[in-house]
């Protein structure tokens, strides 16, 4: 397959003489692209998507071309753009024309996506549309409640100067929330993490170690909770 003309002519038809996909890379050479079963598959979907009153050659190949060819290859990406970089890998290219994005990879045109803001929703395949229309809606889901947030704080007392001290040093996010201040005292991977900051996050000589306050999330009020004795924090 030779290139004959970079450019699609005007109107419907496609043109006469076969026409390749191709790009100048940095050196100014030109690159032959080929065109893949799901590029071909996914252009011709979204094609009939955007213009359903626009017929297609039996092999549309030469349309691809001739619209790929006219596409300017994208080197500034937005935040959308970047995700679906991340998405097909950083050695992707992505050439634009006024209604399609064409992905290449290894020299192949791997995809095709409708690029106008108002019409990516078509992007979505026709096939998912139709079992998502089978399917019926989706049941009505709960948003995600929010994690409780534990705050724990050390009470230090110093003998000499009759001075007392609040500490925070721990903070606790449980799989389930706690109701009441009892029910955290009894959890084991609680009392483990206060044992272990402790040991490491309270020396402050002179203080001694005299109980905890803690506070079952943000707007929750300070409330004592006995543990198990941790032993001092310095005398």
């Amino acid at each position: 397959m030779s290139i004959n003309d970079p450019a699609c002519p005007a109107g419907d038809q496609p043109p006469a003489g076969p026409i390749a996909p191709f790009y100048f890379n940095r050196h100014g050479k030109p690159v032959l692209v080929r065109i893949s079963y799901h590029g071909r598959v996914r252009f011709v979907e979204r094609f009939k998507a955007i213009f359903p009153k626009k017929m297609l050659p039996l092999n549309p190949d030469s349309v691809i071309a001739g619209l790929f060819n006219r596409a300017t290859r994208l080197k500034k990406f937005n935040k959308h753009e970047k995700d679906r970089l991340s998405r097909h890998g950083a050695d992707t290219l992505f050439f634009r024309n006024d209604v399609f994005t064409f992905v290449v990879q290894d020299r192949t045109i791997v995809t095709v996506e409708v690029s106008v803001n108002s019409q990516r929703h078509l992007n979505n395949s026709q096939k998912a549309e139709l079992l998502a229309r089978i399917a019926g809606p989706a049941p009505k889901q709960d948003p995600p409640r929010a994690r409780q947030k534990i705050s724990c704080f050390a009470r230090l007392f110093h003998e000499r100067n009759k001075t007392p001290l609040s500490v925070f040093f721990v903070a606790y996010e449980p799989d389930q929330p706690f109701p009441d201040i009892d029910s955290l005292a009894k959890d084991r991977v609680f009392q483990d993490l206060v044992r272990e900051r402790a040991r490491t996050h309270l020396e402050f000589p002179g203080y001694r170690l005299v109980g905890y306050t803690v506070r079952l999330g943000k707007k929750a009020k300070m409330t004592p909770i006995e543990l198990e004795a941790l032993g001092s924090s310095g005398a």
